[in-house]
């Protein structure tokens, strides 16, 4: 995370320097990206970044922080725009960064984090759209905006559910970058994964359950 010597500059010359490492890290991965053209981006001495940050992947990190921040509240729009609906409101947003992805310039640093992304990385992308990094009122403030009318889920399986959801929208929209596919069709690709959690996968769910329930016990 910054130093203090960056949170004492002024405003303007952070924020200069964010959006040159949002330029560089739009086109290299951590490994590639140069400090030598951050800092001749940002017109700062080179000398200097080491006073803001300890590493580029420390600086990176900073910059999906700043992201997670922005989405939480994104989060809370389209499921009030959702009209509380769970699986709509991710729909929205699969769709939203999707579409900045492919279009926008400003939105291609998420792009090439997207088309970079590796299980098990301990970078702070998993981070964002991460449910376990809110806090509790955080958590408590999205529930409150959920209806739960359309969901056979109680309270406190809201949590490992939206776990499992981000999960699959952060990787579709990795898999459509990856191997080029239109808007289209990493749509309907979303939409395919949005049913199988949406109807489920046990054709007797009485059953699997009263099964699951037999197997702890044997277990125990």
């Amino acid at each position: 995370m910054p130093t203090q010597t960056f949170y004492n500059l002024p405003k303007s010359k952070q924020n200069r320097i964010l959006s040159a490492g949002k330029k560089e890290f739009s086109k290299h991965t951590v490994e590639t990206a140069s400090v030598k053209n951050i800092v001749e981006e940002a017109g700062i001495p080179r000398g200097s970044f080491y006073a803001y940050f300890s590493s580029k992947q420390d600086f990176f990190d900073y910059l999906l922080m700043q992201f997670n921040v922005e989405h939480q509240r994104f989060t809370e729009e389209i499921l009030q725009k959702a009209q509380g609906d769970l699986l709509k409101a991710f729909r929205y947003a699969h769709d939203f960064f999707l579409k900045k992805s492919m279009k926008h310039e400003p939105y291609n640093f998420i792009k090439n984090v997207y088309s970079n992304l590796k299980v098990g990385s301990n970078s702070e992308f998993f981070n964002f759209h991460n449910v376990h990094q809110l806090t509790s009122d955080q958590m408590d403030v999205i529930k409150n905006l959920i209806d739960f009318s359309n969901l056979s889920l109680s309270d406190d399986e809201i949590e490992p559910f939206m776990e499992i959801i981000t999960a699959v929208t952060r990787s579709n929209i990795a898999y459509a970058l990856r191997h080029g596919l239109n808007f289209q069709e990493a749509s309907a690709l979303f939409e395919k994964k949005l049913n199988i959690l949406r109807h489920g996968v046990a054709t007797n769910l009485e059953n699997t359950i009263s099964d699951r329930k037999k197997d702890t016990i044997c277990s125990n």
